[in-house]
C-alpha cells in the first residue's frame, strides 16, 4: 500500500509539473501569435506602400513615354510641312 501511494504521488507531482509546462508553453504561444499578427499588419502596410509606388512609377514611365511619342510625332509633323512647303 505504501509504494502505491508513493507511486502515485510522484505521477501526481509529474503531472502537475508537465500541467506548468504547458501552461507556460501556451502563454508564449499566445505571445507570439499577437506578435505574428502585428508582424503581419506591418507587412501589409509595407505591401500596399510598395504597390502603390510601383504604380507611380509605372505612371511616370508611361506618361514620359507619352512625352517622347508626342515630341516624335511633332518633329515628324514639321518635317512633313517642311516637305510640303518645298513641293510648293
Amino acid at each position: 500500500m505504501y509504494f502505491d501511494e508513493v507511486l502515485w504521488q510522484k505521477k501526481r507531482r509529474i503531472q502537475k509539473e508537465r500541467n506548468k509546462e504547458i501552461s507556460v508553453l501556451k502563454t508564449e504561444f499566445k505571445s507570439l501569435s499577437c506578435i505574428i499578427r502585428e508582424m503581419k499588419q506591418e507587412l501589409d502596410v509595407f505591401t500596399v506602400a510598395v504597390n502603390a509606388q510601383q504604380a507611380l512609377e509605372r505612371e511616370e514611365k508611361n506618361a514620359t513615354m507619352m512625352i517622347y511619342e508626342i515630341e516624335r510625332l511633332l518633329l515628324s509633323s514639321k518635317v512633313m510641312a517642311k516637305q510640303v512647303v518645298i513641293s510648293l
